[in-house]
């Protein structure tokens, strides 16, 4: 910026010609005497002042709010933010060529707290900004609408440093702490009439005291889930829904391989819902590998038919990174392993006609060391078995606008689940009990089992919530949970 004494002029550096001179672009005219027309003061400025980014030192943040683009922390000014003109967003001069100032104006503004550096901004009714000296908003003065240089007041809401980019959900922000030990989720809180962090990492403390998180991102469809990758490459997720204050944590099993990175790319007109991409480092004989994944939950229940040959026999993929492979019309079983990404050596688990066979290593194109295929199969899977589990958080109790946890005079004595479409599966505490509901050698929606089981006792459940009952899926047969009816014992 060249200050002139009617005005200022702000000039964009095209090259360096020299130690005296640059190149530049006017991006306002020269102010000009009213006499003679011409330039102010010979054309030379009074004071000139260097803009706020370089080389090495672009804002490291952005977002948008209120028609104006918004650039937070840069390496010398880390507290900073930089406000555009309303409806200009490439417009960042903060007069105008008069030097007056005017409320669509841009702006600067730099946080209370100078070590406070910028890691993410969100907007939301505010714009919420994460620092790693607690989380501030930008409040508009309550008698004017709209931020501008004259109203503007940005105070600290949340004494909680952060770390990472944070996720809106909803009405709710969720985001790492400092530590990368809590994931915590910001929102208003109707009994304080203010709004605060809530620990939901809480529910499987100490899961990320030792292995920080490393980033998070959000799925909206086809079901509301936050992705969390730690640091040493382990993926959990948590299913979110807001309305009904469920949290449910899982994690993703991949045995011994691990997730390098994790992205998710909003539906588009071609897919009907969000898609996990996932780059897992995958070590095998042939060396370390990254390859791209994908969850696709609107096909992964979707039955595979055995081609022509025995159109009526259906399995259900119940595998991950599976290859699925079936009779021609002419009868012939044809496998190529290697050839559709597998390498010699791997071990997979199998699935043939439905049953799970066991882990065996591939030994060529379409062998197994230990195991040969017989000539009656009509379909062969391989792929990489997972464990699922879900553990109740139960007892539970409503608690000041929110469940609580955690009962000491009340547990579980005996569960009875309602099934849909499923085969096997496994419950109970410390010992646990398998249930084999329909056929193992199953067609899908024929040999499945749908309806209630029966009630069944759970020993060893205890009060409080380190030993509640616990549902795993073991094999890779399909199992679906409508719902499980449970019988308590109060002390």
């Amino acid at each position: 910026m060249l200050e002139l004494p009617s005005g200022n002029v702000y000039v964009k550096c095209l090259s360096f010609v020299n130690s005296r001179e640059l190149l530049v672009r006017l991006l306002n005219p020269v102010p000009r005497n009213s006499r003679d027309f011409q330039f102010e003061n010979g054309g030379k400025a009074q004071e000139f002042r260097f803009g706020a980014w370089y080389e090495s030192n672009y804002p490291r943040s952005v977002a948008k709010f209120e028609q104006r683009r918004v650039y937070g922390g840069t390496a010398s000014h880390p507290n900073f933010l930089f406000f555009s003109e309303v409806e200009s967003e490439l417009d960042f001069r903060p007069t105008q060529n008069d030097k007056s100032v005017t409320d669509v104006n841009a702006f600067t503004y730099d946080l209370s707290n100078r070590s406070a550096a910028i890691t993410w901004m969100l907007a939301l009714k505010d714009l919420v900004i994460g620092t790693t000296g607690g989380l501030y908003k930008v409040v508009p003065n309550q008698y004017q609408y709209g931020v501008s240089p004259k109203t503007a007041r940005i105070e600290l809401s949340e004494e909680e440093p952060c770390r990472g980019q944070g996720v809106i959900v909803g009405n709710s922000i969720f985001y790492p702490d400092s530590a990368g030990s809590r994931l915590l989720e910001y929102k208003f809180d109707t009994q304080v009439n203010n709004a605060a962090s809530n620990d939901i990492t809480k529910f499987i403390y100490p899961t990320f005291n030792n292995d920080p998180i490393k980033k998070i991102d959000y799925q909206h469809t086809p079901i509301p889930k936050i992705w969390v990758l730690t640091e040493s490459g382990k993926l959990f997720c948590l299913t979110y829904h807001r309305i009904e204050e469920f949290y449910a944590w899982s994690e993703q099993d991949l045995g011994n391989d691990t997730v390098y990175d994790i992205s998710v790319q909003p539906r588009t007109s071609a897919q009907d819902s969000d898609t996990v991409v996932v780059t897992v480092k995958r070590v095998d004989t042939t060396g370390t590998r990254y390859v791209f994944e994908k969850l696709d939950e609107l096909k992964r229940v979707k039955a595979l038919a055995s081609a022509t040959f025995n159109p009526a026999k259906k399995v259900v993929p119940y595998l991950d990174s599976h290859l699925s492979y079936a009779k021609d019309a002419l009868g012939a079983l044809t496998l190529t392993m290697v050839t559709d990404g597998y390498a010699v050596g791997d071990e997979v688990s199998v699935v043939v006609d439905g049953a799970y066979i066991g882990e065996y290593a591939i030994a060529s194109e379409s062998t197994f060391t230990g195991y040969t295929i017989p000539t009656s199969a009509d379909n062969v899977i391989v792929g990489k078995k997972y464990t699922g589990e879900i553990k109740m958080m139960l007892p539970v109790w409503d608690g000041s606008n929110k469940p609580s946890y955690g009962s000491d005079n009340i547990r579980v004595v005996s569960a009875r689940p309602f099934l849909i479409d499923s085969v096997k599966y496994s419950i109970g505490v410390d010992s646990m009990e398998q249930r084999t509901v329909g056929a193992t050698t199953y067609n899908y929606g024929v040999d499945t089992f749908t309806g209630f089981d029966k009630e069944i006792p759970i020993p060893g459940s205890q009060f409080g919530v380190d030993k509640v009952p616990t549902i795993k899926q073991t094999e890779p047969y399909p199992l679906t949970i409508a719902s499980i009816t449970l019988k308590s014992d109060l002390s």
